[in-house]
């Protein structure tokens, strides 16, 4: 099983201790390069905060073992759930837009309760 991980689930995981982290070990992490670009921009964020959150999660996807795909273009979020259907993958994301839209459209979820990974269907 693979899963997608989106900015918001990358930064909280790479600034925040989080537990049962685990869960991730045994799956496929696949970050879109739409993701990255993303993160790069915000790490030239006038918010130093917003920017170094950024950096931190650019860090981790070098440290982590993940598969990078090239898919460009926006909305990232429409991206993200066109590549999990086609390709039945979880998305990991504390969005909650789109996890509505992926359970609307059957993908799995893994997101974060209490600071927590879990895997919502």
């Amino acid at each position: 099983m693979n899963v997608i991980l989106d900015s918001s689930f990358l930064i909280t995981i790479a600034t925040k201790p989080i537990k049962r982290m685990y869960i991730l070990e045994d799956l496929e992490c696949i970050v879109l390069s739409a993701i990255i670009k993303e993160l790069k921009s915000l790490e030239g964020s006038k918010s130093v905060k917003r920017a170094i959150a950024a950096r931190t999660a650019l860090e981790l996807i070098e440290r982590m073992k993940v598969r990078i795909i090239d898919i460009k273009g926006e909305p990232i979020d429409d991206l993200i759930i066109e590549y999990a259907d086609k390709n039945s993958s979880y998305i990991a994301t504390l969005d909650k837009e789109m996890k509505k839209k992926a359970k609307d459209r059957g993908i799995g979820v893994i997101t974060l309760s209490k600071d927590e990974v879990i895997i919502e269907r």
